[in-house]
């Protein structure tokens, strides 16, 4: 249930201004809360969600800073990666095979934008 509750979280099937109740999740996920409340504590300590009292909860919002951050180090793996594949990529065979892998990536987010727009 964790595993499919974060998947929900990080590939925005929960929205990140919405505010659910651990009845709702369970419902929404056809399940038992006694799961659901397992895995919801689970994602209050791992700071994927936030609790709010009296209300329920809702997917905790990353700040600029933690942001500003991700961005640099996806900036720093990401040049790492070129440099490396420039040197490993020696073959028209290589280069198209590294075209076609980054074709569908670009599918596969596209596809995965039209999930979270659709909800």
């Amino acid at each position: 249930m964790y595993k499919q509750i974060k998947k929900a979280i990080l590939f925005g099937g929960i929205a990140s201004d919405e505010i659910f109740t651990e009845v709702q999740l369970a419902e929404r996920l056809n399940t038992s809360r006694t799961p659901v409340r397992a895995a919801i504590q689970d994602l209050v300590k791992d700071g994927l969600l936030v609790s709010i009292p009296r209300k329920g909860l809702t997917v905790r919002k990353i700040t600029p800073e933690e942001q500003d951050e991700i961005f640099l180090l996806r900036s720093a793996i990401e040049v790492e990666s070129v440099k490396k594949l420039t040197q490993e990529i020696t073959t028209p065979e290589q280069l198209r095979l590294l075209k076609l892998i980054l074709k569908q990536q670009e599918e596969a987010f596209k596809m995965m934008m039209l999930l979270v727009l659709l909800g």
